[in-house]
């Protein structure tokens, strides 16, 4: 009789543990994905960015270069996308947008160029993107976790998302790069218009494996280098909260207020541009 409620006190505890771990991992599959989680530095890497280097720029100075990377710094002011930099020294540094559809990552980079259309605010509100909070004029703080809720609903396993990029390419690189794919030109002009043309642009997308965004993989387009969905990947050296450094599209600060941020100014650099020590910013000469 004894051995019989050992039996079963061992069996029911086992049993128990089990059905613990397994909880435990359902649990972190279908964690909702919270977009703070993007902000940070990745080290980047991309074979396609070595071959550039290899024939625009000797191996020592390649080894003067900082290392590669996409920094992720907050979101939009409308809460939609997220702002960053990518910098591939010696070949492109830019201010890069992610969105979680590609209908959205063009009314973001419109309305960065100054070029909105009545249609597009209409699109906007019938998707319902509006936020009731400001006519209810709501704290602070519930406004801005509606901003990161945003991006909830549009998460799936891997959050993944359309990237939009504006930035200088750089001389050399763009001299020793292969003729353009007249398809590369194409599709670029078909789906995406900017308005200035000292700098660059081009499209990709990025996909972070987890939720909690460690690591990601993607493609990237740069119509002065041959690049088309050319692949690169990365991992998060430093995680942190939203960063309120300035940054630029097509020469204009994103948030027009650079002046306020202090005397940095903003982080763009011009097409003939050089390395600030001051800011540690990637300029191109």
């Amino acid at each position: 009789m004894a051995d019989d409620w050992q039996d079963h006190a061992l069996s029911t505890r086992h049993m128990h543990n089990r059905n613990s771990r397994r909880d435990s991992k359902d649990k972190k599959k279908t964690a909702v994905f919270d977009v703070r989680k993007t902000f940070g530095d990745y080290e980047v890497k991309c074979t396609a960015y070595d071959r550039v280097l290899k024939s625009s720029i000797g191996s020592q100075d390649q080894d003067d270069l900082d290392e590669p990377q996409l920094e992720l710094l907050r979101l939009t002011d409308d809460g939609q996308g997220i702002l960053g930099q990518l910098k591939l020294p010696g070949a492109v540094v830019a201010t890069v947008v992610l969105a979680a559809s590609r209908k959205r990552l063009q009314i973001i980079t419109d309305r960065l160029s100054g070029d909105v259309a009545g249609d597009q605010e209409d699109d906007e509100d019938e998707d319902g993107n509006s936020d009731d909070h400001d006519e209810e004029d709501d704290d602070d703080d519930d406004a801005s976790l509606d901003r990161f809720d945003t991006f909830e609903k549009n998460s799936f396993r891997s959050p993944k998302f359309w990237l939009a990029w504006n930035g200088v390419v750089d001389s050399k690189a763009r001299e020793n790069a292969p003729p353009s794919s007249p398809v590369v030109t194409r599709k670029s002009s078909n789906a995406f218009s900017f308005k200035s043309s000292a700098y660059q642009e081009g499209l990709g997308y990025v996909v972070f494996t987890t939720n909690d965004c460690r690591r990601f993989k993607g493609t990237l387009s740069c119509r002065e280098l041959g690049w088309k969905d050319v692949s690169l990947n990365g991992f998060k050296s430093t995680g942190r909260s939203e960063n309120d450094r300035p940054v630029a599209w097509a020469g204009k600060d994103v948030d027009g207020d650079a002046g306020a941020r202090g005397k940095g100014g903003v982080q763009m650099p011009g097409p003939e541009g050089r390395v600030d020590p001051t800011t540690r910013r990637v300029i191109f000469d």
